[in-house]
């Protein structure tokens, strides 16, 4: 029992560091991912078109290809890292500490284009993983915020009516 409590230990810290390691190489200090997600700000922002990120699955010129890549990089990224988390190769508690408010952006603000790319490009299961994830993660941030909603609704004891049942409790 003691060597399989040992193994369960370094097993925990391998995946720990696995996921910091992954954020640091990828996330933190790579010039590509910065890049990648200003392109994605940049893209998802626009308002002249329903769903900007739709224009890039046919790309027309240089610029347009080049933004494809770099979408196509950025949501493949949180695709590894998703399937990572589902085969507990990650840590799913601190890779969400970490990006959980931009995996659920992500998939809500490229949402229509992951489809689109299912429906025409034959791939029913692009970025599922992101999918599964990100909509996990947001359910979860709604059950919490929906119970904190909830517990600041419940009505307090005034303070003199907290006094008189303090009152009768300690007669």
């Amino acid at each position: 029992m003691p060597a399989y409590v040992a193994w369960r230990v370094q097993r925990k810290i391998a995946i720990s560091r696995a996921t910091i390691d992954f954020i640091s190489k990828h996330e933190v200090s790579s010039p590509e991912w910065s890049e990648a997600k200003r392109v994605f700000v940049e893209i998802t922002s626009k308002q002249d078109h329903p769903s900007p990120m739709i224009t890039l699955l046919d790309p027309k010129t240089s610029e347009q290809q080049r933004q494809f890549l770099v979408i196509t990089s950025l949501l493949s990224h949180f695709e590894a890292g998703a399937v990572a988390i589902k085969h507990e190769a990650m840590s799913e508690e601190i890779y969400k500490d970490w990006n959980k408010f931009a995996y659920i952006r992500a998939w809500r603000k490229s949402q229509s284009y992951i489809n689109e790319r299912r429906e025409n490009g034959q791939r029913p299961s692009i970025h599922k993983n992101l999918e599964d994830l990100a909509k996990t993660w947001a359910q979860e941030d709604e059950e919490t915020s929906i119970k904190a909603m909830a517990m600041k609704k419940r009505p307090t004891p005034s303070s003199a009516c907290a006094r008189r049942y303090m009152s009768q409790a300690l007669a």
